[in-house]
């Protein structure tokens, strides 16, 4: 018995903490757990002594399963929510083509700029992305990592998805860069 009151008492103060999104999707998966062992008790169709004790079993068994995802999420869910602030706190009107475009003639390195084509990817429900794809030649590497750590400092979850940086032939200790830089924003009307 003490176990099991152990495993409630971890279920309780956990659930105390999950935000209302987070406790409806809880509740979805203790539905499914209920439901899975409702099937099972059902699909037994005898009852004697070894089957009950099975099917306690099995019942203990998805306790200490959920507790154990239970768990796993709520060693994640700091991350969880350092990236949804971040996704929050992107301003709507963010435009990443200028963004990037802006931090290029900030850095003075217009001259590189090879190729700057923007585009959108694949999305979700909950999330849009749009991205610049750049070609940079004859790049020096300080410039390369001020524009690197600007664009880390942007106001909006923004990632390098690709990055490829090539040595320049030659004694002038240049580099060759493509990159792909890409933000991505919440969908209208997702919460």
């Amino acid at each position: 018995m003490n176990e099991k009151e152990n495993i409630f008492a971890r279920l309780t103060t956990a659930f105390s903490r999950l935000s209302f999104r987070e406790r409806l999707f809880l509740l979805a998966g203790a539905v499914f757990v209920l439901a899975t062992t409702i099937y099972l008790i059902a699909s037994s169709g005898s009852s004697n002594k070894p089957a009950e004790k099975t099917r306690a079993d099995t019942l203990l068994q998805n306790q200490k399963l959920f507790a154990q995802t239970l768990e796993k999420y709520l060693a994640i869910k700091p991350l969880v929510d350092k990236i949804e602030g971040r996704l929050n706190s992107t301003p709507e009107d963010f435009d990443l083509y200028k963004e990037v475009n802006r931090l290029i003639q900030q850095i003075g390195i217009r001259e590189q700029v090879v190729k700057m084509d923007p585009g959108t990817g694949g999305g979700n429900d909950y999330l849009k992305e749009e991205y610049v794809d750049l070609n940079l030649q004859k790049m020096k590497l300080q410039p390369l990592i001020n524009f690197l750590q600007k664009l880390e400092n942007l106001p909006a979850m923004v990632r390098v998805d690709q990055l490829s940086i090539k040595r320049r032939l030659g004694a002038n200790k240049t580099l060759d860069v493509i990159m792909r830089v890409s933000v991505y924003k919440k969908q209208e009307g997702a919460r």
